[in-house]
């Protein structure tokens, strides 16, 4: 469809009811999966002990360690270089009890640019992290990581 038959097609009031229709279908939709997708992660929170933990994941080397990490391996993706996107993403992620990444989710954060993949992709590479402790015993358990990206 061309631009004016689009424009004519979206100004015919008959066709503004089943688009406002099929709006509604859609946000109720994305409702419904969003309420799914949150019970659902909800539930797997819930079992994991990361909120009773008595000591939190961390990278080996604690926030020093975590920061030479980055520095190495930090790659500021092409597109947002081009576009000047910068941001800070959060990804969630499990750390189970042997300190292995798994479940990489990014959570917040510019969608465009690359600026998430980047994120994801430097956990996956991270390596084992030091599990979370619950009873001097190590727990898997959800962490969840902010990346700043900021051009200079």
């Amino acid at each position: 469809m061309d631009d004016d038959r689009e424009l004519a097609y979206i100004s015919d009031p008959k066709n503004q009811a089943i688009l406002a229709e099929n709006i509604l279908q859609g946000i109720s939709q994305y409702a419904s999966n969003l309420s799914s997708a949150t019970a659902t992660k909800a539930s797997q929170v819930q079992q994991t002990p990361s909120q009773e933990s008595d000591r939190e994941a961390s990278y080996p080397g604690g926030p020093q360690g975590w920061m030479r990490f980055l520095n190495s391996r930090f790659k500021y993706p092409p597109e947002a270089v081009k576009n000047r996107i910068e941001g800070t993403v959060v990804v969630e992620f499990l750390v189970d009890e042997k300190g292995r990444v798994s479940k990489i989710e990014a959570i917040e954060g510019p969608e465009i640019g690359g600026l998430r993949e980047e994120t994801i992709r430097m956990i996956r590479e991270s390596g084992k992290w030091v599990p979370a402790m619950k009873n001097k015993q190590p727990v898997a358990s959800y962490k969840k990581q902010p990346i700043t990206f900021r051009m200079r």
